[in-house]
């Protein structure tokens, strides 16, 4: 008997761990678009957080007239420079864009108070971009960051710790539980090109490992007990 109750806790400790967020696996939302200038905007609908995805092409540097492009499909966030080509590309959830343009945000109501860090899986990176990512909370007010994913032609994760994101604007206030937007921004050098897979927020790793040690430790105490 007291096996069995050591074993029904910890079969019920996922139950109360905290989950990961998806905000995009880029399964849903397809898209195919591109641009040789300027600074167009996308926006794709599925299943992401908030329903729809924005994506921006923002040409900075395009002395052969290349194309860049962004490709949502099966999975992948597939950013390509073509030759001699630099560009940001951007990627929000809670924005809105019509006609190429940004058209306002509306609010993706997530609440992040339960997680710690967001993570960026590439598939891909052709060469070191940087990376900067923008929450806005329910009243906009702001936090953000700044880092780098490293060349690699193997997957990577990266992760973000929210607990280093710093205020921005004068109002050193924020709603972790009431998240209205996320904008992300990444660039590298001419011709660079990055696949994302997934881009999640997700609970402190570590403790639902701890709690799982302890647990193990109770049943092999009442084993040993018996």
């Amino acid at each position: 008997m007291k096996f069995a109750v050591a074993f029904v806790l910890v079969l019920a400790v996922p139950a109360f761990a905290p989950a990961q967020i998806l905000i995009d696996d880029f399964t849903t939302g397809a898209a195919d678009v591109s641009a040789s200038s300027g600074d167009p905007y996308f926006e794709q609908y599925g299943t992401m957080i908030g329903g729809s995805r924005v994506e921006d092409l923002n040409v900075q540097s395009n002395p052969y007239n290349a194309t860049a492009e962004f490709i949502a499909s099966g999975g992948f966030g597939d950013f390509e420079n073509g030759p001699g080509m630099v560009s940001a590309d951007s990627l929000g959830w809670g924005f809105d864009a019509s006609n190429g343009v940004f058209s306002g945000q509306h609010d993706i109501d997530a609440n992040f108070s339960q997680q710690t860090y967001l993570s960026m899986t590439f598939a891909y990176v052709e060469d070191p971009i940087g990376i900067s990512i923008d929450f806005y909370d329910g009243s906009g007010n702001a936090v953000g960051i700044f880092g780098t994913a490293q060349a690699s032609n193997t997957a990577q994760t990266v992760t973000f710790d929210f607990a280093n994101f710093q205020y921005v604007g004068g109002n050193p206030s924020f709603d972790w539980g009431h998240i209205a937007q996320i904008g992300i921004v990444m660039g590298g050098a001419e011709s660079a090109d990055w696949a994302l897979t997934n881009v999640s927020a997700a609970p402190e790793p570590t403790s639902f490992a701890l709690l799982s040690l302890a647990l193990a430790g109770l049943l092999n105490r009442r084993r040993r007990a018996a």
